[in-house]
């Protein structure tokens, strides 16, 4: 029995708090006592004015305490190990009941004797075995009347915590030997009040009474939103968002330093990962959903344990920060873009460069494998989207067309078209093999943040400055559907490996599930301090890695929306975060120039990819997931050992900072985006030279994707300029 509750959460109790009743307390007993024994449910009280509501709470436990009717107490407080959350409280309430009513002892025993660990289980079983089984084995003569007092719910950590507590205290009514009654005490949150939801004692007692003319309709809109879920919890604008493999888990990651995993079906917060020091901009699943990568503004790339939440490793060797990640289809390799004009390609198990490709002129965004590994895919500020060979790093094509920068770039699953969103408010479809233009897709009001192919190649995706989704039509350009529901710009969108579920990350902090057919939204996964840069899935979809700027990735269940875990680790903004094929490992680039490589199931960094110099914007891995790739904003592309962390290559070509890195399919080609364009623009273009001494820095500690090259132009400056 001593199992169930530690000495610590003795601290819980009544008796061991200062207790401090004025006299003219004793009315007040006296009007709580009868509020609580009339009650047949729970009874619910806010802070009053000018009185503590835990003060309210000692005095009513110390009268029943006096009067022999005290059953059990447990008094949360938010930050303190046993009393910020709802593990102990179960296990606390019981041992106090057993304490006072023997006869429950021989059913709590059978339920310890069943389940030695019965007490680390959720609190659901241990309601059901602990407290509500004993209770209904009782057999008194006479009823006895018992309070149990619950103060400051509200300072409970874990919402979905308390939401499971208000189900719960009701079936304790169900005990015919024991008249029990629970007297709560909160701030009025929101989970609070919704849990109480017409339940209101008063409205009950006089709801006969109330007119019919009084009671106000509640307003129905004549077009409901497509919005199923909005998942809440980062801190921050959410910039990134991508699903697990098997479509349960969300993956979203935040300005708040963070990336959140989310249940794809519930919408609770399964974990939040942190570690980056700065924004994440872009998160991605391995293909067997075991590892989130995350991209960060700290110039790193971060892989994740998709199921612990624990960091596998830091990629580092961007010179900026990282904007995109990106698994190969075989999970092998990490491809980076980043603000240094390159896309680095890693090995996904040891987290070493592999290479690093140059070629942009500006930095790169976005960058995609092929699916069959042999192609990469970058987008870039220069208007150009450049395809790389996997294998050599070798640049073979440069597709022209946009007009502004091109944010996000991706191959459908059949490796025959690729699609480009830019900064000119267009989406573009374009030949894999030819490079020629197929569509032009035009409709929303803002740029393109990010696109994504359905897993049937059907169906595009869009996310938008304009804050909406589009789906459009892959073969014939046509609009299917706008989903509208986020305040703030969408700057990741991603499929869940089934095709019905989009997943959308936002600036306005949050990620949204939707159904791809109907448009409405499923969940909406809260978690993050700050904007969600990028997401993925899991190659299972089970999960879904977020990266934020609080410099944390997050793993959701994609199925709940519950958080698994968060990746910290880090120390600026995620940039990317990318899964490998076999979903075990989570890549993720960040601001602090660092590619780390996570463990998806414990979350335990594996290894850190140190070498590039300015952040890391992108990141994905190989098919086979052997190699991983990031692109910096140090103008290159890494290739890693995903098993070592050593560097294999660094691909240079690059005269900006690369933004996106993809594999091919087959694990061949790697293509980059940079922010390099052509000097014949006429654009006056600031030097990055992070590593000389010499250089001038200047720090933009609010940086965003929307600032374009036009808005960094230093004139007149004749030593190098380090953006960081």
């Amino acid at each position: 029995m001593a199992r169930l509750m530690s000495n610590s959460v003795m601290k819980n109790l009544w008796e061991s708090c200062q207790l401090r009743v004025e006299p003219s307390s004793a009315r007040m007993r006296i009007s709580m006592k009868m509020i609580v024994f009339q009650a047949l449910e729970p009874s619910f009280f806010v802070k009053l004015q000018r009185t503590g509501k835990s003060t309210i709470a000692r005095t009513v436990a110390k009268s029943f305490k006096e009067n022999g009717q005290l059953g059990a107490s447990f008094f949360f407080k938010r930050g303190e190990a046993d009393r910020g959350n709802a593990k102990r409280l179960i296990s606390t309430i019981t041992r106090q009941l057993v304490t006072r009513y023997r006869e429950l002892a021989p059913g709590v025993l059978r339920a310890i004797e069943d389940d030695p660990n019965i007490s680390t289980k959720s609190l659901r079983d241990q309601f059901d075995k602990l407290l509500l089984q004993p209770l209904l084995s009782l057999n008194l003569n006479q009823p006895i009347i018992t309070v149990i007092v619950i103060d400051a719910l509200d300072e409970c950590e874990q919402e979905s915590d308390i939401r499971v507590i208000l189900q719960l205290l009701p079936r304790i009514q169900q005990s015919n030997s024991m008249q029990l009654r629970i007297f709560l005490t909160s701030r009025p949150e929101l989970p609070i009040r919704l849990g109480f939801k017409k339940k209101s004692i008063i409205r009950r007692k006089f709801e006969e009474e109330i007119p019919r003319w009084i009671c106000v309709a509640p307003r129905t809109d004549d077009f409901w939103s497509a919005d199923l879920q909005t998942l809440e919890g980062h801190s921050s604008w959410v910039g990134s968002v991508a699903f697990s493999p098997d479509g349960q888990t969300v993956a979203s990651g935040s300005g708040d330093r963070t990336v959140k995993l989310w249940d794809a079906k519930t919408g609770m917060e399964r974990q939040t990962l942190k570690g980056h020091s700065d924004w994440i901009t872009s998160v991605a699943f391995s293909p067997n959903g075991q590892i989130v990568a995350s991209g960060s503004g700290d110039c790193t790339v971060k892989l994740w344990d998709a199921k612990t939440g624990l960091e596998h490793q830091t990629l580092e060797g961007h010179l900026f920060w990282v904007a995109s990640v990106a698994f190969s289809p075989d999970g092998q390799t990490v491809a980076s873009g980043s603000g240094d004009c390159t896309v680095k390609l890693w090995d996904a198990k040891t987290g070493l460069e592999r290479q690093t490709l140059k070629g942009h002129s500006d930095w790169v965004k976005s960058v995609a494998f092929s699916p069959d590994g042999q192609t990469v895919a970058s987008g870039s500020g220069d208007h150009t989207i450049k395809l790389w060979d996997a294998k050599t790093g070798l640049e073979y094509q440069t597709l022209k067309g946009h007009s502004d920068s091109v944010e996000s770039v991706a191959f459908s699953p059949d490796g025959q078209t690729v699609a480009s969103g830019s900064g000119d408010g267009t989406v573009k479809l374009w030949d894999a093999k030819t490079g020629l233009e197929h569509q032009t897709l035009k409709g929303h009001l803002d740029w393109i943040k990010s696109v994504a192919f359905s897993h049937d190649s059907q169906t595009v995706a869009s996310g938008s400055g304009d804050s909406t989704v589009k789906l459009w039509d892959a073969k014939n350009g046509l609009e299917r559907q706008t989903l509208k529901g986020h305040s703030d710009s969408v700057e990741s969108v991603a499929f869940s490996p089934d095709g019905q579920t989009v997943a959308s990350g936002s600036g306005d902090r949050t990620v949204k599930l939707w159904d791809a057919k109907t448009g409405l939204e499923h969940k909406t996964l809260k978690g993050h301090s700050s904007g969600v840069v990028s997401v993925a899935f899991s190659p299972d979809g089970q999960t879904v890695a977020s990266g934020s700027r609080d410099h944390t990735i997050k793993l959701w269940d994609a199925k709940t929306g519950l958080e698994r875990q968060t990746l910290k680790g880090h120390s600026d903004s995620i940039k990317s975060v990318a899964f490998s094929s076999d979903g075990q490992t989570v890549a993720s680039g960040s601001r602090d120039s660092t590619v780390k490589l996570w463990d998806a199931k414990t979350g335990l960094e594996r290894q850190t990819l140190k070498g590039h110099s300015d952040s890391v914007a992108s990141v994905a891995f190989s098919s086979d997931g052997q190699t991983v790739a990031s692109g910096s904003r140090d103008r290159t592309v890494k290739l890693w050992d995903a098993k070592t962390g050593l560097e294999r290559q660094t691909l240079k070509g690059h005269s900006d900072s690369v933004a996106s890195v993809a594999f091919s399919s087959d694990g061949q080609t790697v293509a980059s985006g940079s922010r390099d364009r052509p000097s014949s623009s006429g654009m006056p273009r600031p030097a990055w030279n992070a590593r000389r001494s010499r250089a001038i820095q200047i720090r933009f500690d609010r940086w965003s994707p929307a600032m374009r090259a036009r808005e960094m132009i230093v004139p007149k400056l004749h030593t190098p300029v380090s953006l960081k």
